[in-house]
């Protein structure tokens, strides 16, 4: 997998992003439950770059947005995420 690039991915419903930093380093992120936000979570870094884990579907750009996007109208529309 090369990490020289930003990637984006859903693990099960939630959408997780690895970023590449202006240094040159690398964080994770995740969607918070609690605010609606995409935020520093480095508990998916292994399950996403590795590549063993079932639930794990690289995705565009556009199609992380979307999916967090669905997240936001769903709860906005029902107090539930899924």
């Amino acid at each position: 997998m090369s990490l020289s690039r930003n990637r984006y991915f859903l693990v099960g419903i939630r959408p997780v992003r690895l970023r590449v930093l202006e240094d040159g380093g690398l964080t994770c992120e995740s969607f918070d439950w609690n605010t609606g936000e995409m935020s520093r979570d480095l508990s998916y870094l292994t399950r996403v770059v590795m590549g063993y884990d079932a639930e794990v579907e690289e995705v565009s750009e556009d199609d992380l947005n979307a999916a967090v996007d669905q997240l936001l109208a769903t709860y906005r529309s029902t107090g539930k995420w899924s």
